[in-house]
């Protein structure tokens, strides 16, 4: 026989023979209803969660699991807590607060010592005096009948096993990154990626950021801002499973299987197993970067956690933290086993406390959010609304994706709802595969050799008026960490592998030319490859380490990069001359003629009285005339 609480005043109980009394601590309970083997009582009062182990059946005594109450909307309403949670540190004591209604019994571990927390219907606290800086802990929590280990939610750092209790002196300085979010060229990199092939001593790791490379005379961070970007986007450094932190070649991942949500990942610290290190070590790399003028920008992931079993909620209030559907099954928009519940006023506050802590603590200057269409509107509104009050300017922006099937089309955070989300920018997809061509298949783009459709290139330029309602919400990209490089998709769809180069210069121009953001892959100025590898989230480092493949091609991209710059506030007027886009681009100083060609056909051009200014393809010089004969943007400048 088995008995579980399903609501607030509901009891379940699995037994097909005849039950003639149900009591809990007293309460008595009537009948309810029978479906099969499944029988329901309910109480005469709201079950008291935090004390009731043990219900009476006929007599006898069996323990009381925690059934669907988590999932019901009389636990939403009824629990809350918006105070403080985690391991509070002070010289002398520190203070433990955990969210859950359910356990019976919680008790905090530090240095093998047991010390008894207080529920007080909703939370456990303790306040346990001494002084345990960098101490690791954990806690014993009993749900029925037996003591488990569980982790903190939020914990601020890890050894590798355990939560361990980090001091709030440990801060990054302030910085005062003047960069404008409406006119952020972003670079994405991963930590061990970029620094894997320098020659610096901490290969892989935060430090080796900063590292200056002795052959090409420039750390990443000095490279990344040689060309011009005004924002790194570092993929996930938050704690995240699938890697082994000690024996750091063993394994290698992306990061986006969440793990610990306000802990860094000691993968990239060079003493994994003491978090003061890696903590010391991340911010010296985002003081790094900011020194060099540019912001800081971590890829968020608040769609699913890696393993339901080891994540530590499911131990503390099981079921509350996911998404489940009409039949109480966990769903899976995600598809990564699980979705987040990102309604639910205490997952609503665990992500926005984690938000938090990174902006206060490490001086975060944005976030990407993974998956951004399976999370709530609500929600990210008020993640960009609490978040601009710490730090005005912060950057907010990510995938919005239409995706899962529970959340309501109108709930969700993806692109047809941007109006409802008027300071968060999404990914343009359609820009991604007008210009590169097809995601999962060979149709080719405008950008290398696909039929072109001069207008509809134009609305891209224009910041995809069609798609959003003001640039500002364009993210223009072609190539991120996901899918193949620009350059492996360009070698595999066409056969003009001549031109393959002709093809993503030209590209990454389209990318600084359109109206809104830019975001570049590190290392697709360079022609990145991963060797044909589409999905390299775990690939070895052969497949995913940066190759420096510096030469002409990185001037000329500098050089796009800065008229992005120079030319943000022009008027610009587009017009369609003999199969080419000519852009008149004004600004107070100079007047420009942008000519976008995506043709081999020779076109010849009058310079009349201008100079020519940039090209992405060689020019051919006759007089006082100039022959494009590839694919190529070509800038002019009127004297």
């Amino acid at each position: 026989m088995l008995a579980f609480i399903d609501d607030i005043k509901l009891i379940r109980i699995e037994f097909n023979g005849y039950i003639e009394d149900v009591s809990i601590l007293n309460m008595s309970c009537r009948f309810v209803r029978k479906q099969g083997h499944l029988q329901y009582f309910e109480t005469n009062q709201p079950i008291p969660l935090q004390k009731a182990d043990i219900i009476k059946i006929n007599g006898q005594q069996f323990p009381l699991h925690i059934g669907l109450v988590t999932l019901s909307d009389a636990f939403e309403k009824t629990f809350r807590y918006d105070g403080p949670l985690g391991a509070i540190y002070h010289d002398d004591h520190t203070e433990f607060y955990v969210f859950s209604p359910v356990a019976k019994e919680i008790k905090v571990c530090i240095k093998d010592h047991l010390y008894d927390m207080t529920g007080d219907g909703t939370i456990y606290k303790a306040s346990i005096q001494g002084n345990f800086a960098f101490e690791p802990y954990h806690y014993e929590v009993r749900l029925v009948d037996t003591f488990s280990k569980v982790l903190d939610p939020y914990l601020k750092g890890t050894n590798t096993k355990d939560g361990v209790i980090i001091p709030q002196s440990l801060i990054a300085k302030k910085a005062n990154i003047s960069q404008s979010k409406e006119d952020a060229i972003i670079y994405e990199a991963h930590v061990r990626d970029v620094t894997q092939t320098l020659d610096v001593p901490h290969k892989g790791l935060f430090l080796g950021m900063l590292e200056k490379d002795q052959d090409h005379g420039f750390s990443f961070v000095e490279y990344a801002a040689s060309l011009g970007m005004t924002h790194i986007q570092l993929l996930p450094i938050f704690d995240f499973e699938g890697v082994d932190p000690i024996y750091k070649s063993r394994f290698y991942n992306w990061g986006y299987n969440p793990k610990h949500y306000f802990a860094l990942q000691p993968w990239f610290s060079s003493q994994p197993t003491m978090a003061k290190v890696t903590i010391q070590e991340a911010i010296q790399m985002i003081d790094g970067i900011h020194e060099q003028g540019l912001g800081v920008i971590m890829d968020v992931v608040y769609n699913h956690v890696y393993d339901m079993d080891t994540y530590p909620y499911d131990g503390l209030v099981p079921g509350y933290f996911y998404r489940h559907d009409n039949h109480h099954e966990r769903t899976n928009g995600s598809y990564c086993g699980n979705e987040i519940e990102t309604r639910r006023f205490m997952v609503r506050k665990l992500i926005l406390d984690s938000l938090i802590h990174f902006v206060e603590i490490y001086d975060i200057d944005g976030f990407r959010f993974d998956l951004m269409g399976l999370i709530d509107v609500e929600t990210m509104n008020q993640i960009e609304s609490e978040l601009s009050k710490i730090k005005p300017g912060i950057m907010i922006y990510g995938e919005g994706w239409h995706m899962g099937e529970v959340l309501e089309d109108q709930e969700k955070a993806s692109q047809v709802n941007h109006q409802k989300m008027p300071k968060i920018v999404h990914f343009n997809d359609t820009f991604r595969n007008k210009v590169k061509g097809e995601l999962h298949g060979p149709a080719l783009g405008y950008g290398n050799g696909g039929a072109v459709d001069l207008e509809d290139l134009i609305l891209l330029l224009k910041g995809s008026p069609n798609v959003f309602e003001s640039p500002v919400y364009s993210m223009n990209y072609v190539e991120c960490h996901d899918n193949m490089t620009l350059f492996d998709k360009i070698l595999k769809d066409t056969s003009d592998h001549e031109h393959a180069h002709i093809y993503q210069d030209f590209i990454n121009a389209l990318i600084t030319l359109s109206d809104g953001i830019s975001f570049f892959h590190a290392g697709q100025e360079m022609y990145r490859s991963k060797k044909g590898v589409e999905n390299s989230y775990q690939s070895s480092d052969d497949i995913n380490q940066l190759q420096y493949n510096l030469g002409p091609h990185i001037d000329v991209f500098k050089q796009f990069i800065q008229f992005k710059k120079d030319t943000k506030d022009a008027k610009k007027h587009y017009t369609i001359k003999e199969d080419h886009i000519w852009i008149d681009v004004i600004t107070n100083q100079s007047e420009f003629e942008v000519i976008i060609k995506t043709s081999f056909n020779p076109y010849t051009i009058d310079l009349n009285s201008c100079i020519l200014w940039i090209s992405t393809a060689p020019v051919k010089p006759i007089k006082n005339q100039i022959v494009l004969e590839q694919y190529g943007v070509t800038i002019l400048k009127k004297r």
